[in-house]
């Protein structure tokens, strides 16, 4: 058998830094873009230098203000007439 002998060298743990986090940041599905398209949403954003995607909750949130508030009343409405004739003492000039 084989004997080692003297200090036995320790490995020390891994040294993780903390509040640096590398996420990497998916694409969306696509299904999801080209509904973006329709309503004319922007899918990045700026961070730091470079463009980055949103997220796929924030973009899910962002539609569903975006198709709430986008219905139109559809039917008649009442012209009003926006010139009023003046008067002077009574009498139409």
């Amino acid at each position: 058998m084989f004997f080692s002998f003297g200090k036995k060298k320790r490995k020390s743990p891994k040294k993780v830094k903390k509040g640096v986090k590398k996420v990497v940041n998916r694409k969306p599905p696509t299904r999801l873009i080209k509904a973006c398209k329709k309503f004319h949403i922007k899918v990045t954003k700026k961070v730091g230098k470079h463009r980055v995607y949103k997220s796929k909750t924030m973009l899910k949130r962002m539609l569903k203000k975006k198709r709430k508030g986008g219905k139109k009343r559809k039917g008649s409405k009442r012209r009003r007439s926006t010139r009023r004739r003046r008067t002077f003492f009574g009498f139409k000039i």
